[in-house]
């Protein structure tokens, strides 16, 4: 099959992509700017949750108790979410731990906001629906940080994409190709390029795995070659016997 490069992906190699370029200043001082980042969104979610609890505005006489409580609000967050680790994340990935981890360290954090007002400053009258809406919106404004940012990453892979990129075909969509898709799509614009998965598997027939459908058995590749103009048949079957690559 002229034109056609059959390779299998390393299996779990995550840095099969990795740039070779000089690390920017940006990433030497990577955890000081997430803290800095935290601590600027953990004190416009705390404004936001008087300004709400109030109907839009903070009262005069509600903000010397804001300005009271800020500090403990915006440290008691930064700190919770450093010891949960979530500086370590790359923002290019949104997984389910992530949100967990999340959501616990929100409600930790919450927790002790309680008891820092009540045991450290004696404010046993502060509006407790102060506590759930900042809560809320901890965790949206946290949650959506990495969300927002995963999508303009994806925009950006859309306009850096090569134009005369030719399809790809992944043979194999189980758990080694739904890696190989994933690995793809977070760290190179090839990911666009990928036009669906070809599997023997009657099972997964008209299926999809992250959104990209199976097409068919291995033998149809030569027909989806013809009819969407792949340009490398990717082997994502560890175990595969080499007649079968071969054939590929």
């Amino acid at each position: 099959m002229a034109g056609i490069k059959p390779f299998a992906p390393p299996p779990y190699q995550s840095n099969c992509y990795q740039s070779m370029n000089p690390i920017p200043l940006f990433l030497r001082y990577r955890r000081l700017f997430i803290i800095l980042l935290h601590a600027l969104l953990a004190m416009l979610v705390y404004a936001l949750a008087f300004a709400l609890r109030f109907d839009g505005v903070i009262p005069e006489q509600f903000f010397p108790l804001f300005l009271k409580t800020l500090p403990g609000a915006v440290i008691l967050k930064v700190v919770i979410m450093d010891v949960f680790k979530l500086h370590r994340g790359l923002w290019r990935y949104v997984s389910l731990d992530d949100l967990v981890r999340l959501v616990k360290a929100v409600t930790v954090s919450t927790v002790c906001f309680v008891l820092f007002n009540y045991f450290i400053l004696h404010l046993n009258e502060f509006p407790r629906s102060i506590y759930l809406i900042d809560w809320m919106l901890a965790v949206m404004v946290f949650a959506g940080k990495r969300v927002i940012i995963r999508i303009l990453r994806e925009l950006s892979h859309e306009a850096d994409a090569d134009p005369e990129e030719k399809p790809i075909l992944i043979a194999g969509a189980g758990d080694t190709g739904e890696m190989a898709l994933r690995e793809m799509t977070a760290k190179s614009p090839l990911g666009r390029s990928i036009v669906g998965f070809v599997d023997d598997d009657p099972t997964k027939r008209d299926t999809s795995v992250r959104g990209i459908r199976v097409l068919g058995p291995l033998s149809a590749t030569p027909r989806l070659i013809d009819s969407e103009g792949i340009g490398t048949v990717l082997v994502a079957m560890p175990s595969a016997p080499k007649r079968v690559v071969r054939e590929l």
